[in-house]
C-alpha cells in the first residue's frame, strides 16, 4: 500500500468516525432536550403557582401523600384528559 492509499484510508476512517461520533452527540443531545422539556413544565407550574406558601403547600401535600401514588394519580389523570380530548375531537368531527 502506497503512502497515498495509507492516507485516503486513514481520511475515510477519520470520516466514518467523525459521522460516528455525530450521531452519539446527537443521541446525547435529544436525551438532554427531553430533561429539559421536563424541567421548562416544572418552571412553568412553579411560575403559575408563584406563591411560596402554595409552593410549600403542594411539597407538603406531596410528602404526605407520596410521590408513588402522586405519580399514580398524576399519569391517571393524564390517560383521562387524553381519552376525553380524543372523544371531543371525535364527536366534533
Amino acid at each position: 500500500m502506497t503512502r497515498i492509499q495509507q492516507l485516503a484510508q486513514r481520511r475515510r476512517d477519520l470520516q466514518a468516525q467523525c459521522e460516528l461520533q455525530r450521531m452519539q452527540l446527537a443521541h446525547v443531545a435529544n436525551h438532554i432536550e427531553s430533561q429539559l422539556v421536563t424541567v421548562d413544565r416544572i418552571a412553568r407550574i412553579v411560575t403559575l403557582v408563584g406563591h411560596p406558601l402554595a409552593i410549600g403547600a403542594l411539597v407538603v401535600g406531596t410528602i404526605s401523600i407520596g410521590p408513588w401514588r402522586l405519580m399514580k394519580w398524576v399519569s391517571q389523570g393524564a390517560i383521562v384528559l387524553n381519552v376525553a380530548l380524543r372523544l371531543r375531537k371525535l364527536l366534533s368531527i
